[in-house]
């Protein structure tokens, strides 16, 4: 005698789906979070940014400037024989 197995249901829910409006939730809730979070972010660092690129141009004319004067010099040393 053989025991027939039961059929699955195909539109059962999974363990998962029992809680996805909780996960759903708890993502959304974290997006808006972070998102909130990254503007300010975002709103600061642009300050940041302008004083950086400015310290980086600032460092740049000086390093050329001193290479510049290196190579030629304003004045001339004393003349060897």
């Amino acid at each position: 005698m053989k025991l027939k197995k039961k059929l699955k249901d195909p539109n059962a829910k999974g363990p998962l789906h029992k809680f996805a409006h909780i996960f759903a939730a708890v993502g959304l809730v974290y997006a808006v979070s972070n998102g909130g979070w990254s503007v300010f972010d975002a709103i600061r660092s642009g300050a940041k940014h302008k004083a950086t690129e400015k310290e980086i141009k600032e460092y740049i004319k000086t390093t050329i400037d001193k290479e510049i004067f290196e190579r030629f010099p304003s004045t001339t040393g004393g003349v060897v024989k």
